[in-house]
């Protein structure tokens, strides 16, 4: 049985698997209808158009089961979504956000580490977003690990390379990985979810023939990594797992 998954945008994802539909981290703002992320450049978010019509949206919107969300920055859970989003649509969650989410209206929230949702296991897991203290700033951040009985899909949300990634990696040996690069940075530190170098050691660390997709890019001023970027990067180097850099819109098939 084969999974569907569309990239809308940045770290936006439509996943179908074993019959359900879960929607991560939902940012459905027109372009540049949010302010620039602090500390970066003065570009308005998002950088670029939904590839879908609003009746498109609509409908996957209306067909989906589950949302997963990783965490509440603007660029994976934006007004727009607040307010589309219908608020008994069943919200799976950290805890630490749940106050924000039911102040918004949404009754439907589990924040449990794992949940059972039509015969898939969902777990949530940690995410490192960023080094030292930008960690503590940006904390806490999750992912998620999708356990269906033919494939195991890891979301690994806004992470660097580090021992959480590591530990997920190894512990669920996951056949599919959405993996938020983009290399996101502010005017100081270190970036703060994947850059070119994590990507390759991500790779090092899959197992072999798994299927890498590779999200959050050109969507939001703050990620410098660009496709073509990424891309070049990787051309000289061996590796036995499938990369896919998908676009915006575009449909995979894994």
């Amino acid at each position: 049985m084969k999974t569907d998954i569309q990239l809308l945008r940045n770290a936006t994802v439509v996943i179908n698997t074993t019959g359900l539909q879960l929607l991560v981290d939902p940012m459905f703002s027109a372009k540049e209808h949010l302010d620039p992320i602090p500390w970066s450049d003065d570009r308005r978010n998002p950088l670029v158009d939904l590839p879908v019509s609003k009746e498109m949206l609509q409908n996957i919107i209306n067909s989906t089961d589950v949302i997963l969300l990783t965490h509440l920055h603007p660029d994976h859970w934006d007004e727009e979504a607040v307010a589309l989003l219908p608020k008994t649509m069943q919200v799976i969650c950290q805890p630490e956000d749940e106050p924000v989410l039911r102040a918004q209206g949404f009754c439907n929230l589990i924040t449990t580490e794992q949940s059972l949702c039509n015969h898939v296991l969902v777990e949530r897991v940690s995410a490192q977003h960023g080094h030292g203290e930008l960690l503590d700033k940006l904390s806490p951040a999750s992912g998620f690990v999708i356990q269906s009985p033919h494939q195991t899909i890891y979301v690994t949300g806004d992470t660097v390379w580090g021992e959480s990634l590591k530990h997920n990696l190894q512990r669920f040996q996951p056949d599919v990985i959405i993996a938020n690069s983009g290399a996101a940075q502010f005017s100081f530190g270190e970036p703060v979810t994947l850059n070119k170098e994590d990507v390759l050691q991500m790779l090092s660390a899959c197992k072999p023939h798994a299927t890498v997709v590779i999200v959050h890019m050109e969507a939001v001023n703050h990620c410098r990594l660009t496709r073509s970027e990424l891309q070049d990067f990787l051309k000289p180097h061996q590796f036995t797992q499938t990369v896919l850099i998908p676009l915006d819109g575009e449909f995979i098939e894994v």
